[in-house]
Parts: C-alpha cells; sequence; structure tokens
C-alpha cells in the first residue's frame, strides 16, 4: 500500500513539569523535572500513516536523567502505540500502526520510576484514521466484495468522485485484452485531491464484449500498472448491436506459406482426432472486416439443421474470439465420434446466419 506522508501538527500545551511554588528568588525552579525540546510535540498527530521511532526529544533537569523515571502508555493504547526510551539520547522512540479505522488518542506520562503518581510530563499522540472512498454515478455494484459496472455499446460517461484525506490521487486503466492501459477509456483528470470528481468516457463499442479494470490510486502508476490496492472496479461493456453485410463478410486462415486461404460458400469442414485438444490442437481463423468477430456464436450439437439456440449439452467443443477465432475440442473418451456446428449470424437477433463450421471428431476406435 502505499504510505501517506505523516501529518505532524501542535496544539495546546499538555505538558505540566511536577513543581509548585519551590523557586529561587529569581523565579527557577529547584524541583527536579523534565521538558520537551519540541514545543509541538505536545500533540503529535498522524494521518493514516504509522510512526516508526518517531523521536520526542527530552531535556532533564539537574538532578533528574532517564534512570530515575518510566514511560507511562494507557493499556487501552498499547496494540497501536508503543513508547521506550532511546538508548543513546535524551529521546523518546514512539511507534504507532498504520490506521484506517477510527481515530485514536493517549496520554503518555514520564512518570516516577518509583512512584508513578509522580508524574513529571505528559504529551498526546493522535492517530486520525485514513480512508479512500470513491462512489459513482451511475452506482456501481458490490459483486463478491469487487465493485463491478456493466454498460452497453454505446458511449457512456460515468462521475468518479473519490474522497480521502491521505493526498492526491490517480486515475488509470487496464484492459484485459489490451494487457495495459484501455484505448477506448478516458478520464477528465488523470490525478487530483478528496472531494473532487472524476469523468470517466467510455467509447462506443464497435465489435465484441470487452473488461476492463477502472482504478483510482494514490501511486501514481507505473506503465505496468494494472490493479490499485484503494479501489478497482471491474467495468464490462457489451457487444455492439449492429449488423454486417453478408457481402461484406470474409472468413480465413493463414496457409503455409503465410498467404490468407480464403473460406468459400457458406460453410467448412472442421475434423479433429480423438486424442485432439484446444491447447495443443485449436485451429485459428481470421474475420473480416476487422471488429466482426463479436458476432453470436453457437452450437448446435449433432445437426446441421438452422437451430439458434445454445444447447448445455456440448461441453466437449470449446472457442474464444480474441482477435481471431480458435475452435478447439476436447479429447474424445466417448468411444464414439461426435459432431457439432459452430454458427456464426450477422447480429445478435440471430436471424440471419453468416457462416457454419461443421465440425466433427473421431471416436478412439476410428482412431486406430
Amino acid at each position: 500500500m502505499a504510505a501517506a506522508v505523516a501529518a505532524l501538527c501542535s496544539a495546546a500545551a499538555c505538558a505540566k513539569i511536577n513543581g509548585g511554588d519551590d523557586n529561587t528568588d529569581d523565579g527557577s525552579s529547584n524541583v527536579p523535572g523534565v521538558e520537551l525540546v519540541n514545543e509541538a510535540d505536545k500533540e503529535i498527530s498522524t494521518v493514516a500513516v504509522g510512526l516508526t521511532d518517531y523521536e520526542v526529544m527530552l531535556a532533564f533537569s539537574e538532578g533528574l536523567t532517564k534512570e530515575n523515571v518510566a514511560l507511562k502508555v494507557p493499556a487501552e493504547a498499547s496494540e497501536w502505540c508503543t513508547a521506550s526510551f532511546s538508548n543513546e539520547k535524551d529521546a523518546i522512540l514512539l511507534s504507532t500502526e498504520f490506521n484506517m479505522e477510527e481515530d485514536r488518542s493517549a496520554t503518555i506520562s514520564v512518570v516516577d520510576i518509583e512512584d508513578d503518581t509522580k508524574v513529571y510530563l505528559t504529551f498526546t499522540i493522535k492517530s486520525i484514521a485514513g480512508y479512500f472512498k470513491v462512489t459513482s454515478k451511475p452506482a456501481y455494484e458490490i459483486v463478491e466484495t469487487v465493485p463491478t459496472m456493466k454498460v452497453s455499446a454505446e458511449q457512456t460517461t460515468i462521475e468518479f468522485t473519490i474522497e480521502t484525506n491521505l493526498g492526491n490521487w490517480y486515475a488509470y486503466s487496464y484492459g484485459m485484452m489490451d494487457l495495459g492501459p484501455a484505448p477506448w477509456i478516458g478520464f477528465s483528470q488523470a490525478s487530483g485531491r478528496g472531494g473532487e470528481t472524476c469523468t470517466v468516457t467510455i467509447n462506443a463499442n464497435e465489435g465484441g464484449e470487452r473488461t476492463a479494470l477502472i482504478n483510482f490510486d494514490l501511486e501514481e502508476p507505473g506503465e505496468d500498472a494494472m490493479m490499485s490496492n484503494y479501489f478497482c472496479l471491474t467495468l464490462t461493456q457489451g457487444p455492439s448491436q449492429g449488423s454486417v453485410n453478408p457481402e461484406d463478410f470474409k472468413i480465413y486462415y493463414w496457409g503455409p506459406t503465410d498467404e490468407p486461404v480464403y473460406l468459400e460458400g457458406e460453410s467448412y469442414d472442421v475434423k479433429f482426432a480423438a486424442t485432439d485438444n484446444y491447447k495443443q490442437a485449436a485451429k485459428t481463423f481470421e474475420i473480416e472486416p476487422e471488429g466482426s468477430s463479436y458476432f453470436p456464436l453457437f452450437c448446435v450439437p449433432g445437426t446441421t439443421e438452422e437451430d439458434t439456440s445454445i444447447d448445455k449439452d456440448y461441453p466437449w467443443i470449446m472457442f474464444s474470439i480474441v482477435g481471431s477465432l480458435k475452435i478447439g475440442p476436447t479429447a474424445n473418451t466417448t468411444g464414439a465420434a461426435r459432431s457439432t456446428d459452430l454458427v456464426l449470424f450477422t447480429d445478435s437477433t440471430c436471424a440471419t446466419e453468416l457462416f457454419r463450421f461443421k465440425i466433427t471428431q473421431e471416436g478412439a476406435a476410428e482412431a486406430k
């Protein structure tokens, strides 16, 4: 997590040196005591960040040393605050925990080592809870603890308000298929302070469903920044609802001489051996026009009829579209040959078929 800068601030005096009327004629005290070297240490405040061996410098009067005094920390503060004397100088070493939970306060006393009711000095340590809260219009959902939002294919704007007392925030995106900043997401400002609003613009989607992470962080993102520890929203944009002219549609694969081999007609036979699987035997196809690979794909098990329903009994054939269309099976252990069709349509209504892959896979007996 990013470390916020500790804010050290002073307040009204809360130190008291044990004394009274035992003064000399010139007004100085004869009573042994201890004072803070830095008056600002009478009240020490931090925002979220924990302290590590912060030095509270002390000035002892004649007749009093560290060996004659002890430190008294309230029991309820001992879980988040520790104090000890330095071995090298007249100072108290103060440490506190990182705090994003609640405001805390403790008064630490320097007391007589033999009589802890005799107080020489007190000072206060305050730990102010840090917060980092992001809200949006429209509001995002929390799905299994993860901020999530789904938007349509049309251009969309989302207003994010970032509330924090931890300093500047930074905004960035990560496209799950871009493997870096999503070029289809823009920010009205790349950074800001608590209370400011950042408008995020999602460009119109002319392709398939796509996903990106929208992040608000306390650290300026590096080139490989992917996910913020402070706020990370999973954004999914739906596919374009447009259609393609069948006359413009082409599908091809790369031949052995790196030349495109275009598939003619309305269908293409794809055959797999019984032992083939998606990882090592998937077949890759390219689709034109560019961006048209978002068209709905349906498996039609065991038939070549124009059935546009999605049958749930086709776990053996897998396909993916990430730039290219890949089709592959799982190994066939049934002992019998099997077949299915993979169908592409002109649009999401599935009314007009563009192309059909007729897929068969050998049974174990045939493979022999």
